[in-house]
């Protein structure tokens, strides 16, 4: 009798039983859903948090280099091949070189940047017999020197930030095939853009800068015969969005490209060697000079940048 009773109690009994250990899963299954959940909401939000802040990293990067580019205008300086040195300008005011630094072979082409996004141009030089940049970390004689290959004989030299990461690097005009090759970092291999730009055997010299003020470089091109700039204002292959004449045609000019007016929009100038003057434009258009510079230096290959900050 007594068994049966249990039996009947534990038979009434088994359906609570079964219902509370069913309860008490789906209970532990919602823990673990929301533990899954919470899990996947603080990854989604770390995720989120990396890429802003990675962002933000990116656009303090930029606003940096926008910063340091306009904390001076740019001014000029001159490579001279005979003493091989650079003299440098640190204002845009007649007058004699402000810094003197021993650098480069004769035949070397000179160059200038900003290889380190710190906003003072740096010096460089192009070694036409080897293909071989050589770029200065600090413009001062004995400094260390980053050298590497890039080009072959008789390529002209450019520099630019080509992708707007406040820094510039280095490219070369092949003017056998009018062709403009590109690197986005100082370092030897493939170019990373190829620009097709001009006409394949023409005396034009390479010009670069930032024409359309958007804090990256795109190139030019300068006919010595005629006296005209013919600029492309994006690095792709295309036609000259800007031609005009500036100086008379034939003269012994050497174009040079700066921000003159410390506006963040780069415009072009010259270099008259007979005279050790520079006519500088604040428009790259036709005109008359906005300011002329006569820089009691010995002449060379005129160069553009911000020496100091």
């Amino acid at each position: 009798m007594k068994g049966r009773r249990t039996r009947c109690i534990a038979s009434i009994l088994q359906p609570f039983a079964d219902g509370a250990a069913r309860l008490a899963f789906q209970i532990q299954a919602f823990r673990s859903r929301r533990v899954r959940l919470m899990t996947l909401i603080l990854l989604a939000w770390a995720t989120l948090a990396s890429c802003r802040n990675n962002g933000s990293e990116a656009d303090r990067a930029k606003g940096v280099a926008a910063a340091n580019r306009r904390r001076a205008t740019t001014s000029i300086g001159v490579f001279s091949p005979a003493t091989q040195s650079f003299y440098l300008k640190a204002s845009l005011v007649s007058g004699d070189p402000d810094s003197i630094v021993p650098f480069g072979q004769a035949d070397d082409i000179a160059l200038a940047g900003d290889w380190s996004g710190d906003g003072i141009t740096k010096l460089g030089v192009f070694r036409p017999s080897e293909g071989t940049f050589y770029l200065l970390t600090q413009n001062r004689g004995g400094a260390a020197v980053n050298a590497f290959k890039f080009g072959v004989a008789g390529d002209i030299p450019v520099v630019g930030d080509w992708d707007g990461d406040g820094k510039d690097t280095i490219g070369v005009y092949r003017r056998s095939s009018a062709v403009f090759y590109l690197r986005n970092s100082n370092t030897p291999g493939p170019a990373d853009l190829t620009v097709a730009f001009g006409t394949a055997g023409e005396r034009d010299i390479a010009v670069a800068g930032d024409f359309e003020g958007d804090g990256k470089s795109s190139i030019g091109l300068y006919s010595p015969d005629r006296s005209v700039f013919i600029l492309r204002k994006s690095l792709t292959t295309g036609s000259a969005n800007a031609v005009f004449a500036y100086g008379s045609a034939g003269g012994d000019y050497i174009p040079v490209v700066g921000d003159w007016d410390n506006n963040n929009t780069d415009t072009i100038a010259l270099y008259l060697p007979e005279t050790s003057q520079f006519l500088l434009r604040n428009e790259n258009s036709s005109g008359i000079a906005d300011l002329t510079i006569t820089f009691r230096a010995p002449t060379g290959r005129p160069l553009a940048g911000r020496w100091n900050r």
